[in-house]
């Protein structure tokens, strides 16, 4: 394994402190099927950025592998294992890497007995556009979602906006629907969200 990097965490004003960590496993970089330098370099910087908006990893180590190049998707994420894992043959959007990555926060957050869905795809991707920040927006959809009419610097917002929504009326809301209709999304996409 790569060596660990730790992530500080600090809010103005908020509760949360302390450190997360990743570290990249050797069949991701190492010698045998090694990705290429920018792959790894890419990758590296948006693991270690995305990590800043998922403070839920403080005081946990996400391990980040190599996606199998048979599996029909962008990224995985083993959460009982806090595994991501990425193509080493291209690069990898902010958008999926952020989506892992709250597949993670969300499991941890349920593990800690709070009332999420920890194997829901679409309201995963509600969490990982509404941490977001607008300029990393890298694509014109939302996995599980579809592709929103609105501007992409509303996006963040109105996924926050469903996830409070779900809050306020519970789970059984109607809050994903309530999001795509914000985010002027008409066809829902759900069997090929990339």
């Amino acid at each position: 394994m790569t060596n660990t990097v730790s992530i500080p965490y600090e809010r103005d004003g908020n509760d949360v402190v302390g450190f997360g960590s990743y570290r990249i496993l050797e069949t991701f970089a190492g010698p045998a099927d090694e990705a290429d330098d920018p792959v790894l370099e890419d990758i590296r910087r948006k693991v270690m950025r995305a990590m800043e908006d998922f403070p839920e990893l403080t005081g946990k180590t996400v391990t980040v592998g190599r996606l199998d190049p048979d599996e029909d998707v962008l990224g995985q994420a083993q959460f009982w294992n806090l595994l991501i894992k990425f193509p080493v043959e291209s690069l990898t959007s902010w958008r999926t890497v952020y989506h892992e990555l709250a597949h993670l926060a969300i499991h941890v957050r349920n593990q800690r007995g709070e009332d999420v869905p920890p194997t829901s795809e679409p309201f995963c991707s509600i969490v990982g556009i509404s941490r977001m920040p607008i300029k990393l927006i890298d694509d014109d959809r939302i996995s599980y979602l579809g592709r929103p009419d609105v501007p992409r610097e509303e996006w963040p917002e109105i996924c926050q906006r469903a996830l409070e929504y779900r809050e306020e009326r519970g789970a059984n809301s109607h809050y994903i629907q309530q999001c795509c209709d914000w985010l002027e999304i008409d066809d829902r996409e759900s069997r090929n969200p990339y």
